[in-house]
């Protein structure tokens, strides 16, 4: 396929039943709320999403406000037959530091429904910029309509080195 000058490979995929392998595992951190699992029965040419290298310390807010991303998530559709992939344009508000842990969180604009959690945000800049975790809210009032919280990649790589899952294709030299 070509795009512009580029040319990207197009391949027919073959999925033999993708099935867990093993259980999934959770950070080292239990507050730190991020999962990891592996598949068997996946084709080996399935494409993958490009973690990004930004750690926490060094995110330099303003660079990232107004910047542009995708999510990705199965938000329920009450006149589907069948789990369908939804996505939305969103941009970066704001770059946060909570109290929670040390992780940055990114606020971005976009409707927040139930099945978003746990999806991949794509950054404009050709990388995950992280994992949605919740939509916005004040002590229990209604979530602000709007708002999603992105949790940084940085809690997503220190999952998979914990337990040895970074494929070969998301190390970074740090």
């Amino acid at each position: 396929m070509h795009y512009g000058d580029k040319e990207f490979p197009i391949y027919n995929l073959a999925h033999d039943s993708p099935a867990l392998a093993g259980e999934p595992v959770m950070h080292e951190d239990p507050g730190i709320d991020v999962a990891a699992f592996r598949l068997d029965g996946i084709d080996p040419n399935t494409p993958w999403l490009e973690l990004g290298g930004h750690y926490d310390d060094w995110i330099n807010n303003e660079q990232w406000l107004l910047t542009r991303g995708i999510v990705f998530g199965y938000p329920p559709i009450p006149t589907s037959k069948n789990v369908t992939l939804v996505v939305d344009r969103v941009s970066v508000n704001a770059v946060v530091d909570t109290y929670r842990d040390r992780y940055v969180r990114f606020v971005v604009s976009g409707v927040p429904r139930g099945g978003f959690s746990g999806g991949p945000v794509w950054h404009e800049w050709n990388f995950v910029l992280g994992m949605i975790t919740e939509s916005l809210e004040y002590q229990g009032h209604r979530p602000d309509m709007g708002y999603l919280t992105v949790l940084s990649v940085e809690s997503l790589r220190e999952c998979l080195e914990q337990h040895g899952l970074m494929p070969d294709g998301q190390k970074i030299d740090v």
